[in-house]
């Protein structure tokens, strides 16, 4: 199962980073009960936007995990993992010594 962070799915919603979700003045209407503010988020639109990013993000997580040689994300595992060292090259990112 793919479980994205939150701010993706916020930035898909409108989200502008005002940082005043606690305050329930978020201009985005996205984090208000305010009824003005509310008149701003168009939960339609909004909808196909959302939709868009998950899928989005969907076809890159499968993508990523093709580039590894697994056949599906489920299927990753820390041995795909690798840094990239000062010099460029890759490392496991977890040693087997």
């Amino acid at each position: 199962m793919l479980l994205p962070s939150a701010r993706g799915y916020a930035f898909a919603l409108s989200c502008t980073q005002v940082l005043q979700c606690h305050h329930n003045t978020c201009p985005s209407s996205i984090t208000t009960h305010d009824p003005k503010l509310q008149r701003g988020l168009y939960p339609t639109h909004k909808a196909e936007c959302v939709a868009n990013y998950a899928d989005a993000m969907r076809k890159e997580v499968e993508l990523i995990a093709h580039s590894a040689g697994a056949l599906n994300p489920s299927l990753l595992r820390s041995e795909h993992a690798f840094l990239v060292d000062a010099s460029g090259l890759p490392k496991p990112l977890l040693s087997t010594n």
